[in-house]
């Protein structure tokens, strides 16, 4: 017993990760630190608040303008959750038929036309506090390649992509 007692010290040492080991983290549930991780990796990222005072980033991907917005934060910090939204403006409307297609198949990535039929692609996430960089990393490549999926799905990178009049009532293609 005494030799395990001894060799208990060096067991608890072995088991601890080595400071090289420990992966750094992002407080996604501060906004000042995500947008700082952003500009670190070469994004613009500029750090404001909505029309509600909430804390919000702004940023792009891939040639798409998209949004962080953060929710339930307590004096603009200790966030809990946050939101990844891009916008697409169509000149004419864009029908409901293909973002419904869309939500029926797609894992990643709501969709939906806001009052003025503009497209609207959003990704809902926990603020967690522990977060590596190398999963927050992830998650944005991931976003971007849903983003880019969904440009192509609605045509937005085409000369003439499937838009009608209006988006009110039942919308024909």
């Amino acid at each position: 017993m005494k030799h395990a007692l001894k060799a208990l010290p060096f067991l608890l040492a072995a088991t601890q990760p080595a400071a090289a080991d420990i992966e750094p983290i992002v407080r996604l549930d501060k906004p000042a630190a995500v947008a700082l991780l952003l500009r670190n990796e070469g994004f613009r990222a500029r750090l404001a608040n909505d029309d509600r005072g909430r804390p919000e980033i702004l940023t792009g991907v891939g040639g798409t303008i998209f949004v962080i917005k953060f929710f339930g934060c307590h004096r603009e910090t200790d966030c809990e959750s946050l939101l990844f939204s891009a916008g697409f403006e169509f000149d004419r409307g864009f029908p409901f038929s293909p973002i419904n297609d869309w939500n029926a198949e797609a894992l990643m990535g709501r969709a939906y036309l806001d009052e003025q039929c503009d497209v609207y692609l959003d990704h809902f996430a926990l603020a967690d506090p522990n977060q590596t960089v190398a999963q927050f990393l992830k998650e944005l490549n991931e976003w971007s390649a849903v983003v880019s999926d969904f440009r192509e799905h609605i045509g937005f990178d085409q000369d003439d992509p499937a838009q009608v009049a209006s988006c009110d009532g039942d919308s024909v293609l």
